[in-house]
C-alpha cells in the first residue's frame, strides 16, 4: 500500500507540539524525528498514519525524495538513509509546495 497523499503526524515528548506531515513521494519515512517547533530540542514520534487529532491542523511539512543531483551535500547519514529509500522532510508552503527552493 503506498503511503503517497497520505498524512501523518508526530508529537513531540517534551513540547508536545503536533507536526503534520505528508508523503508526497513513495518512500520510508522515520519513526522518530527532532521537533521543529520553535527552538524545542524534544524527539517528535510518529503516529503510525493513524488519524491525527483534530486540533493538528493540515500538513505543514512534507516527505520527499531529493533529485539525486541535490544528494552530494547531505550529510553522510542521510544520502545512506536516501539510498535505502528513506525520504527527506522539508516544509510546505500554503498551496501544498515545497518552499525550501
Amino acid at each position: 500500500m503506498s503511503n503517497v497523499g497520505r498524512e501523518n503526524f508526530y508529537t513531540c515528548d517534551a513540547c508536545g507540539a503536533v507536526m503534520v506531515t505528508v508523503d508526497v513521494d513513495e518512500g520510508t519515512t522515520p519513526m522518530l524525528i527532532d521537533c521543529r517547533v520553535g527552538v524545542c530540542k524534544g524527539l517528535a514520534q510518529s503516529g503510525w498514519y493513524a488519524p491525527k487529532p483534530k486540533m493538528a491542523g493540515s500538513a505543514t511539512w512534507e516527505w520527499y525524495r531529493p533529485a539525486k543531483k541535490t544528494t552530494r551535500g547531505l550529510s553522510t547519514e542521510d544520502r545512506l538513509h536516501v539510498s535505502l529509500g528513506g525520504l527527506l522532510l522539508r516544509p510546505r508552503s500554503e498551496g501544498g509546495e515545497d518552499v525550501s527552493t
